[in-house]
């Protein structure tokens, strides 16, 4: 079985931001990042912005061999994040906080 490997990153620090992630899909770490980006208590719900979700490749379980996307892949943005809730109505970035989980195409 192969895992992806995910991790955000904030462009304002060019700079991975946290540990890396593992999902055997994209859905659930892009729900975890936009989690991230609701809580005005943490820096990526302060600057949602300023992060992204990357993933950085794979890596087979068995073998524990990692293969490297070179360069990463950008799954998800913050400013896509802030996008989607000013369509639903939100009255500015600032005060967002999701309100019903985003429709996400698993890849």
């Amino acid at each position: 079985m192969t895992i992806k490997l995910f991790q955000i990153y904030d462009r304002t620090a060019a700079a991975g931001a946290g540990p890396i992630l593992t999902e055997r899909r994209e859905a659930p770490a892009i729900r975890m990042f936009h989690e991230l980006l609701g809580n005005k208590e943490i820096t990526p719900g302060k600057y949602p912005d300023q992060f992204d979700l990357v993933c950085l490749g794979s890596q087979d379980e068995d073998t524990l061999v990692i293969t490297p996307l070179n360069p990463p892949e950008t799954v998800a943005t913050g400013a896509e994040w802030i996008q989607v809730q000013i369509n639903r109505g939100a009255q500015g970035a600032a005060s967002l906080r999701p309100e019903a989980p985003l429709t996400i195409n698993p890849r």
